[in-house]
């Protein structure tokens, strides 16, 4: 299924809070309501399709392997595809919801910042 959203935005907020957001948000666009009375409408969240990249491209990969540090972070495959992930954000067809948490930690963190920059080019 092809994602509708790209969600950005940074791992260092709360979880659920961001998803309760999107949700929210989300839910509002008038092309998932429908009416089913005169002021009453109800929204299909099975057709709304969001990409999370703490699902789908995590960032933090805890390895199998250990060295004198402690477990091996990073992709599993020692680099992201950036153009995987400039080809995800143009395909979500409604958009991007970028995330900006109290602490605004998405303006502060590099991956973010990279997200952001995808999205105008």
């Amino acid at each position: 299924m092809q994602p509708s959203y790209y969600v950005c935005y940074a791992w260092k907020g709360d979880f659920l809070e961001m998803l309760d957001t999107v949700v929210d948000r989300v839910s509002r666009q008038p092309d998932h309501k429908e009416e089913i009375g005169e002021g009453e409408f109800k929204v299909d969240m099975n057709a709304i399709y969001v990409w999370l990249d703490v699902i789908a491209l995590p960032q933090q990969y805890l390895g199998s392997a250990t060295g004198p540090e402690g477990s091996t972070f990073g992709p599993p495959h020692g680099s992201f595809d950036l153009k995987s992930v400039r080809e995800v954000v143009h395909s979500c067809d409604r958009g991007v919801v970028l995330m900006i948490d109290r602490e605004m930690a998405v303006i502060n963190r590099a991956w973010c910042l990279f997200e952001v920059s995808v999205m105008g080019s």
